[in-house]
């Protein structure tokens, strides 16, 4: 298997997943939210410290 065809693959189940996900755990506003809108709001990240920045202030 190439590497286009494990990435295709790879993307199509992520969105499957989604769409599962959504449909059956989700309801009201969050259940007709778009991707971007999910990865806000159940995937936070936290702020990047500024350790990680390499600032040392």
């Amino acid at each position: 298997m190439n590497v286009n065809a494990a990435w295709l693959t790879a993307t199509t189940l992520a969105a499957d997943l989604r769409c599962w996900f959504q449909l059956l755990a989700l309801d009201g506003e969050m259940a007709r939210a778009t991707p971007k809108t999910l990865r806000y709001r159940l995937l936070p990240c936290p702020p990047a410290s500024s350790a990680a920045s390499g600032n040392d202030a």
